[in-house]
C-alpha cells in the first residue's frame, strides 16, 4: 500500500514564513545594536523573501479548498 503525499496546506506555508520572519526579528533585536553585520543584513534578506512569499500566497486565490466531514 502507498501513502499518498498530502501538500502542504496554505495555512501551514503561512506559518513556515512567519516562522522564519519571527526568528528572524528576534536575532536581529538582540543587544548589542550596533550597526549591521553582513550577517544580520543576510538575515534581513531572509525576512524580505519570506515576507514577499507570503505576499504571493496571499495574492493566490486559495484553489481546492475541499474540507472533509
Amino acid at each position: 500500500m502507498t501513502l499518498r503525499r498530502r501538500t502542504p496546506t496554505r495555512d501551514h506555508d503561512l506559518r513556515m514564513h512567519l516562522g522564519v520572519i519571527l526568528m528572524a526579528l528576534q536575532m536581529i533585536s538582540r543587544p548589542p545594536t550596533t550597526p549591521l553585520t553582513p550577517s544580520q543584513l543576510e538575515l534581513v534578506n531572509v525576512i524580505r523573501r519570506a515576507a514577499k512569499a507570503m505576499e504571493a500566497l496571499l495574492d493566490k486565490p486559495e484553489s481546492g479548498a475541499k474540507r472533509k466531514s
